[in-house]
């Protein structure tokens, strides 16, 4: 059964998602990526940008979704977080704050993909989707970027990579955590950095 929750959850990931999406098209004043990795980058958000938003939009019609609805603290603390990183103008910033959610949701999407049973299962657009080989190939090479990318930094750009991504890990957790408790759970931890 879909509670209130569930479709404030599936509205407020949509928000999240349009943020990871401006990656594409961050400029980060003179810390550009290189032409090849911008390209790779374009490539993901224009091949998912169509298909996603008609997803949310289906997903939002089948379960009634207040499209105006206020986002949680955990999704507008995320969507901070998120934007800080793309405003930041250091791409290597910017893509550690993006890599918890592509790559939770690529390891979740194929995990409910070996074990959900499709027909007539309500959230199947995203299953599939998200347990796509197609869309794990583009997670993979997103990983990899990033992974050559700590090695050409110094130790300073690594850390503010690595805080980027425990940030953003922790309120991606806060947040498929609000699925299951709403605003009936103190969300703190993330500002602690601290699992509950």
């Amino acid at each position: 059964m879909i509670t209130e929750r569930h479709r404030c959850h599936i509205k407020l990931r949509v928000i999240l998602f349009l943020l990871v999406l401006s990656l594409a098209s961050v400029s980060c004043k003179g810390d550009a990526p290189p032409p090849e990795v911008k390209d790779m980058i374009r490539a993901y958000a224009e091949s998912g940008i169509e298909s996603e938003k008609q997803m949310h939009q289906l997903l939002i019609e089948r379960f009634v979704i207040d499209a105006a609805a206020e986002p949680s603290v955990v999704t507008a603390g995320y969507n901070a977080h998120t934007q800080k990183a793309l405003d930041s103008g250091r791409r290597y910033v910017a893509l550690a704050a993006m890599l918890p959610c592509i790559w939770i949701y690529c390891r979740v999407g194929m995990y409910t993909l070996d074990i959900a049973k499709l027909e007539g299962n309500p959230y199947r657009e995203w299953i599939e989707a998200y347990g796509d080989d197609a869309y794990s190939e583009e997670v993979e090479r997103m990983l990899e970027t990033i992974d050559a990318w700590v090695e050409e930094v110094d130790g300073g750009t690594r850390e503010a990579m690595n805080a980027s991504f425990l940030e953003a890990l922790m309120y991606e957790y806060a947040f498929w955590d609000y699925g299951y408790y709403g605003d009936g759970k103190d969300y703190s931890y993330v500002e602690r950095m601290q699992l509950p």
